[in-house]
């Protein structure tokens, strides 16, 4: 492909996949949701369909195990990004 004039670069073996699918949303370090929080069209929203029934769930976290899944959040993006 370089031969024809395409950049191209392969990704590490290692690094191909790192979704881990953590849904974690923390806001301003006080409050923090883990679980499932499926938005979008009535396929993803438990009305039948294709996809059939389900029921996402979401737990609602404060104090210091708020701060903790804020942690786990950098830990992960670091661990992908390396930033």
């Amino acid at each position: 492909m370089q031969a024809a004039g395409s950049a191209f670069s392969s990704p590490s073996v290692y690094r191909i996949n790192y979704r881990n699918h953590r849904k974690i949303a923390v806001i301003d370090g006080r409050i923090g949701f883990i679980g499932g929080f499926n938005i979008g069209g009535d396929e993803y929203l438990g009305r039948g369909g294709p996809l059939g029934y389900w029921r996402d769930t979401a737990v609602k976290i404060t104090g210091q195990a708020a701060k903790m899944l804020q942690l786990r959040f950098f830990l992960d993006w670091n661990f992908t990004t390396g930033e």
